[in-house]
């Protein structure tokens, strides 16, 4: 928040360009598969640890490389401390109906902090159900989050 006198137009444009996404279409396969690819970092192992603005945006893949989507929302501060990125998996990878859920703690990310990668390939990620709705009412309910968090918890 700026302070009176200054310009805030440079945040705008943060927060403009956060909304885009900033996936090149068609780069549908990463390339993890090549020799002198760096490991992947949990996300609990990041020293200094991730920023909501690198995360915001960022290109999500499956553990096989395919791409998945992008991260579009990011829920904190949980009753229970469990913490989520929405992940835009839709043709236009906009929150919405084909969103999906998945818990912070299950994601790696690359050396680079460019990528975040699920703990899934992407043909399972057909058996992963979409966002509920779109108010957020299924952080009320424990059965749905436990049912959506053993997905990725269990690989």
């Amino acid at each position: 928040m700026g302070s009176l006198g200054d310009n805030d137009e440079e945040e705008a444009d943060k927060q403009i360009a956060a909304t885009e996404p900033k996936i090149r279409r068609g780069a549908s396969s990463g390339n993890r598969s090549k020799k002198d690819a760096k490991p992947l970092i949990r996300i609990d192992e990041l020293t200094p640890g991730l920023r909501t603005d690198e995360m915001i945006g960022a290109e999500v893949r499956s553990s096989d490389d395919k791409i998945v989507g992008e991260v579009r929302n990011i829920v904190f501060g949980t009753k229970d401390g469990r913490d989520y990125a929405i992940i835009a998996s839709g043709g236009f990878f906009t929150t919405g109906k084909d969103s999906i859920v998945v818990p912070i703690r299950s994601l790696k990310v690359t050396q680079d902090r460019s990528s975040f990668f699920l703990p899934i390939v992407k043909d399972v990620m057909k058996t992963v159900p979409v966002m509920p709705d779109q108010d957020y009412k299924w952080l009320a309910d424990p059965a749905w989050r436990a049912r959506n968090d053993a997905l990725f918890d269990k690989r």
